[in-house]
């Protein structure tokens, strides 16, 4: 089931630190006033939450769901593929090319090489950016309705408010999380790989480090969203809610997932090329995907 719409921010009604004046000073002394002003706030919020949970995020959602894991390690399978031919196109061509005309072929490749990753990372997570941009209108609109100088607003609300509110916080957190990291999520899951405890056969290795590949294919991108400075900018209140759910759901996953397969065998040589990060480096590149624009995280 989708999560349940969330109410987007409008710096006119909700601005960093709340508002000037809460909706008691607006409507003035009447508490009539004051409880239709909040009742049509309320469902000005949630029309224009609504908007936002728009085909993008519903598409995304689904496409996380039919997304298969074969087909992802296939993919990971024909990058490989393909990258080991250009290597050895690059070094059959440099052979053949004088010193400075080589340069310029790989000047030319690097740049070029750059841009496509650069696209390739940014591909890669922009199914999660519309659950992203719900999380941000839900973390800022409850914190505006929810601050004490909007105390007419929140008392014309059903009772129920806040904690449906941060239900539709935490929901829309998991769901970013989710579209961000699809297939690795399905890669990690007990039951994509053998169980180690009993010993594996050529195939089954081959299968663990199809399965890591996966992972690492992802966790690179991130890594390199991180250090390119493209990770996530949003509000502290969302980096906290983003954080929690990247480290609940894919940290955990990848600590379970480690420690079945990271000893196992899998390989004989070189585990390095596909043990790449510790549990503690994966949290702290999990962490490193998100930046505060409030210069407090």
């Amino acid at each position: 089931a989708s999560p349940s719409p969330s109410p987007s921010p409008s710096p006119s009604l909700v601005p960093e630190g709340g508002t000037r004046a809460g909706v008691s000073d607006v409507a003035g002394p009447n508490p009539r006033g004051t409880a239709e002003l909040g009742s049509l706030l309320a469902r000005a919020l949630d029309a224009v939450a609504s908007s936002l949970e728009d085909d993008d995020v519903r598409a995304n959602v689904r496409a996380v769901q039919k997304e298969n894991l074969e087909d992802a390690v296939a993919k990971i399978s024909g990058q490989n593929t393909m990258l080991a031919k250009v290597s050895g196109a690059m070094a059959a061509s440099g052979k053949r090319a004088a010193s400075s005309a080589r340069k310029k072929t790989v000047t030319t490749t690097v740049t070029t090489t750059t841009v496509q990753h650069v696209q390739h990372v940014l591909r890669t997570f922009r199914p999660a950016l519309g659950a992203v941009r719900c999380a941000v209108a839900a973390t800022v609109t409850t914190a505006g309705v929810m601050n004490p100088r909007n105390e007419g607003l929140l008392a014309a609300l059903d009772r129920r408010w806040p904690a449906d509110a941060s239900q539709r916080v935490r929901s829309y957190g998991e769901a970013a999380v989710r579209l961000a990291w699809g297939a690795p999520l399905l890669a990690m899951a007990p039951d994509a790989g053998p169980d180690p405890s009993a010993g594996m056969t050529d195939k089954q290795r081959r299968r663990v480090k199809d399965l890591w590949s996966v992972v690492n294919d992802r966790a690179d991108a991130a890594e390199s969203a991180a250090r390119a400075g493209l990770a996530w900018r949003v509000p502290s209140a969302t980096v906290r809610v983003l954080r929690e759910a990247s480290v609940g759901i894919v940290g955990r996953a990848y600590d379970d997932f480690h420690a079945r397969y990271a000893q196992s065998g899998f390989t004989r040589r070189h585990p390095e090329k596909y043990v790449k990060r510790s549990p503690e480096e994966f949290t702290r590149l999990l962490r490193s995907m998100l930046a505060s624009t409030d210069n407090d995280e």
